[in-house]
Formats: C-alpha cells, sequence, structure tokens
C-alpha cells in the first residue's frame, strides 16, 4: 500500500488591486472579488436599456434634490 505525505502547496496567485481595475479599458468591465480581477460580459440591449432607465431616473432625482451624484454604469 502507498504512503500519504503531506504536501504543501504554495499560492503563487498575485492579488489584484484597485490599480488593475484602474487599467482594465475604458469599454470593458470589471470587479475584484476576493482579490482576483473578475472580466465580466458587457450586457446586451434590454439589460442596458434598463440600466439607462434607471440613471435617467436618478439624475432626475438628483437635480431636483440637489443631492448625491447619478452617475452611468
Amino acid at each position: 500500500m502507498g504512503r500519504l505525505t503531506a504536501v504543501s502547496i504554495m499560492n503563487t496567485k498575485t492579488q489584484a488591486t484597485i490599480e488593475n481595475l484602474y487599467r482594465v479599458p475604458e469599454d470593458g468591465k470589471a470587479e475584484l472579488v476576493n482579490g482576483e480581477l473578475v472580466l465580466m460580459a458587457a450586457t446586451g440591449f434590454m439589460p442596458g436599456r434598463a440600466s439607462g432607465k434607471i440613471y435617467v431616473s436618478l439624475s432626475d432625482y438628483e437635480r431636483r434634490t440637489k443631492t448625491g451624484y447619478a452617475l452611468p454604469e
């Protein structure tokens, strides 16, 4: 029968930082998740349309109340 041995495995992954996120191209989308840079697919027509409507609503609220900032995605 074989002998079991403990093996120590080093994690050689480099933690992503906010600086890495800033370097994502202007037309790309990404987020930091547990120190890892996760690239995201662009949204399609319907999600883009919905987020546009949400932005317009928030922008109108910002203008009326003179509070906060509405930023598009």
